[in-house]
């Protein structure tokens, strides 16, 4: 096959997948005995008032050491469980991941936008939100900033944190207003105000609307601090990066004279389908899907930028 037509098989697919950066570990500050701004000892008998968070000076940390980036009110370690949609599927319209160029590539991080209907109809509409697990609010904030003529509030945002383990949270922006049980418990929120209110909540329980003026819809991180997505220890790292044979397995191996696959072969494996094709054509991409209209599509276009520019 010549190396022209080579260059362009790709093996085409469609899925939907979920997007979670790398989490770094937390700076953990050490228990002090010296209150904050003192060069003196503590005295004895005394004893420090604890931390809110770990970032915190002249408190005591214990409390909340070993609970990574959770707040002061979570509960255990380890991932929760997603069982519902943040949005609605039939008010979704569609879903943005969100990404880091590194390089000519794209690498995704923790979040992505989940963009609804009713914020693109005429005239525009909000769209509930829900809780996507089980877990508690922890943090509710409301954002204004207040740029526009006559000092008008030209973003007014409301965030919040859901915890199912101290470990495991979801977070939400851009929402319009807190509803529900929720809203009732928050209350209205001043400009630029924070509360921990601590709240259970269960999987696809009202929590509140977004669209219209704030957003389009919702930014959704999913963070995990104990999430490695490398796939590998770091043993296993440090031999391929030591190992110099795997030069050789960036090496493209030799075409064979009766190849398994062929230019134009389709493989359907269960639901799922396979093309050797050529990605710009639309005859194949047409073939491949079959009528199918795909929930989302993963690519890595070069963006206009030399690869091997590094």
């Amino acid at each position: 096959m010549p190396s022209g037509v080579r260059s362009l098989l790709l093996l085409l697919t469609a899925i939907l997948i979920g997007a979670c950066g790398p989490v770094s570990s937390p700076i953990r500050p050490k228990p002090s005995t010296t209150p904050s701004g003192s060069g003196l000892p503590l005295p004895t008998g005394r004893a420090l008032p604890p931390c809110v968070t770990l970032t915190a000076t002249g408190c005591d940390p214990s409390a909340l050491l070993g609970k990574g980036r959770g707040s002061p009110g979570c509960v255990g370690k380890g991932p929760g469980t997603i069982t519902a949609s943040p949005i609605a599927v039939e008010d979704l319209l569609y879903i943005q991941p969100m990404g880091l160029m590194a390089g000519g590539h794209v690498t995704p991080i923790d979040h992505g936008y989940f963009y609804t209907k009713a914020a693109m109809a005429t005239p525009p509409r909000q769209t509930p939100v829900y809780a996507p697990m089980d877990g508690n609010v922890s943090t509710v904030t409301r954002t204004i900033r207040q740029n526009g003529l006559g000092n008008v509030a030209t973003y007014d945002d409301y965030a919040t944190t859901i915890e199912a383990t101290c470990t495991f949270r979801v977070r939400f922006s851009n929402m319009v207003r807190f509803s529900g049980g929720l809203g009732s418990a928050v209350g209205q929120l001043q400009g630029n105000e924070t509360k921990n209110p601590n709240y259970p909540v269960k999987a696809g329980e009202l929590i509140g609307y977004t669209g219209p003026p704030t957003a389009y819809g919702i930014d959704v991180w999913v963070e995990d601090d104990d999430l490695n997505l490398t796939g590998f220890d770091p043993v296993e790292i440090d031999t391929f990066l030591l190992d110099d044979v795997q030069e050789s397995a960036e090496l493209a191996p030799p075409v064979p004279e009766t190849p398994v696959t062929e230019l134009g072969d389709l493989w359907v494996c269960g639901e799922h389908r396979l093309l050797c094709g050529d990605s710009t054509s639309a005859e194949a991409v047409a073939r491949l899907l079959d009528g199918r209209r795909p929930h989302l599509m993963v690519t890595d276009p070069p963006y206009g930028i030399e690869l091997d520019s590094e």
